[in-house]
């Protein structure tokens, strides 16, 4: 965990919904020490106690022990806001309850405002070209051409526009966190640990639970899976439409390797759920900048093609690595993606406003 000599007063704007990247670095802020978190508008998901199911995603905190439910969010208004009062303040999302409060907090504290874009918005972007820090979910580090013929064009003319805008040195990448599920029960991995624990045996070879209308490479590789279990006599599970949380996590659970792949963008929710329950992954190597990524035949498995696929998939079954890859895999999340490391991402790349 980051060390910090001084502590640090953070106003915090969640939006109303959930959030995988706001409510991630929100329980990471609040787990941190030296950390002075004070949010408005209040958010009832952040404050549920435990007599009402709390769970441990969002530990309630000093000041909110002291001054109780009611007196949680301080400020009534965005009017009485003080911002003068803070090091950092903090735009949890760009979501349309928020962006009412975005001209007003450009004119009074630009110079200490940090924004986080889980929507990825080129478009938000060049509004607040000249922010402090800006945190969006997907950051190219390198760009394909063909990788145009497996996704919807006006998806990636958005990723396209990532590489043309010169957003500078203050643009990081953030991938989120799946963060709720209901009103009542939190889905952040942290919490999920708690319901499920590891299986020491796995029945499910190859595991691949997708929404085939996400994209074409989904579809694809749908049939790919279908025809190596075929070929190679494996016991595998598809499933194309809704499943429940429960039975989600336990095919993950149960598999030796699940299929991570893109949909509607390059980052998926599967791509830190699968390591995190201690399963190998298999995933495309991703045009992403990600910081600390998962490595290929230790943490994680990465392919080119369909064919580099398929024989991943067979040696690696055939000699059994794959439980040692998915123990070190939730071993590298809990190091470096949990919701504490992004929250420290954060106040890491924070240190320069403070100067």
């Amino acid at each position: 965990m980051m060390r910090m000599t001084i502590s640090l007063k953070i106003l915090y704007l969640p939006s109303i919904i959930d959030n995988g990247i706001e409510d991630i670095v929100y329980a990471g802020l609040n787990k941190l020490d030296n950390v002075e978190i004070y949010e408005y508008p209040f958010k009832p998901l952040y404050h549920i106690d435990k007599t009402e199911q709390r769970h441990e995603l969002f530990p309630v905190s000093p000041w909110f022990k002291q001054n109780g439910r009611d007196e949680n969010c301080i400020y009534r208004s965005f009017d009485d806001i003080e911002f003068d009062k803070f090091d950092i303040i903090i735009v949890g999302s760009l979501n349309r309850d928020l962006l009412q409060y975005i001209p007003r907090i450009m004119k009074l504290a630009p110079d200490r405002t940090v924004y986080l874009d889980g929507g990825d918005d080129p478009f938000i972007r060049l509004i607040l070209k000249d922010a402090a820090l800006y945190f969006k979910r997907e950051k190219l580090s390198s760009f394909n051409i063909s990788t145009m013929s497996h996704y919807k064009f006006a998806w990636y003319f958005k990723k396209l526009m990532v590489d043309a805008i010169n957003y500078g040195h203050h643009t990081f990448p953030l991938p989120p966190l799946r963060s709720l599920m209901s009103l009542t029960l939190s889905l952040n991995l942290t919490v999920i640990a708690h319901q499920f624990s590891a299986r020491e045996e796995k029945d499910i070879d190859v595991s691949f639970i997708l929404r085939t209308r996400s994209s074409p490479l989904r579809q694809k590789y749908e049939r790919v899976v279908s025809n190596l279990a075929k070929e190679k006599n494996l016991n595998v599970y598809v499933k194309t439409d809704g499943l429940d949380w429960k039975s989600y996590t336990d095919i993950i659970l149960r598999s030796k390797i699940s299929v991570s792949l893109p949909g509607e963008g390059y980052d998926t929710y599967r791509y830190w759920e699968i390591p995190y329950y201690g399963t190998c992954m298999i995933s495309p190597y991703l045009p992403l900048a990600i910081d600390n990524n998962f490595e290929d035949g230790f943490s994680a498995l990465f392919f080119k093609n369909e064919d580099e696929f398929s024989t991943k998939v067979v040696k690696t079954l055939k000699s059994g690595e794959y439980d040692q890859i998915g123990k070190n895999g939730k071993l590298w999340f809990e190091r470096h993606h949990s919701d504490v490391k992004r929250a420290e991402k954060v106040i890491y790349h924070t240190r320069d406003l403070l100067l």
